[in-house]
């Protein structure tokens, strides 16, 4: 009963119903293809620990310190990118990458607050490196430029080195 339905529709209307079932497949396959690719970089909703230094400085603009050891980081992105990143510092080298930076808020003490103030849900999962609201002695600024927002904690409890707390996205 099928074959004759189809045989009983005019030459257009089968045109049109092939024309557009293939397009309708092609959106299909291309979006498949595209989650596909979102969902292989690991940085599709569930976040990507770790990740390379490299791209962590294409990510956030920040050129990271020679000596910085430590890195560790968090990245999230679906329509927004955002990047925790942390790294340490001797104390010695501190004052050259802060002066280094473009900031659009100094380093000045004060209290702690957003985004340091409550840790983020994947804390639980990533081993406990991202622990700002631990600092005694620190330091809160903000960089950013061309759609990049930054927030930064120098924590500076410990004489001989820094850790650099810094979140950062794009919107």
């Amino acid at each position: 009963m099928s074959l004759n339905f189809w045989r009983g529709l005019r030459p257009r209307t089968r045109n049109i119903l092939l024309v557009g079932g293939g397009l309708a497949l092609l959106v299909i396959a291309l979006a498949s293809f595209a989650l596909y690719e979102l969902g292989r970089a690991d940085i599709f909703n569930s976040g990507q620990d770790d990740v390379d230094q490299a791209r962590l400085e294409q990510l956030t603009g920040i050129k990271l310190p020679a000596g910085a050891s430590g890195l560790r980081s968090h990245v999230e992105s679906w329509q927004d990118t955002i990047v925790h990143l942390r790294f340490e510092l001797t104390s010695a080298e501190l004052p050259a990458w802060v002066a280094g930076q473009a900031w659009t808020t100094s380093p000045a003490a004060g209290p702690l607050a957003y985004p340091f103030v409550t840790p983020p849900e994947w804390i639980g999962r990533n081993g406990g490196w991202w622990q700002p609201q631990q600092a005694s002695s620190f330091q809160l600024g903000s960089m950013g430029g061309a759609g990049i927002y930054q927030h930064v904690l120098i924590d500076t409890s410990d004489p001989a080195r820094a850790l650099v707390y810094i979140v950062s996205f794009d919107t």
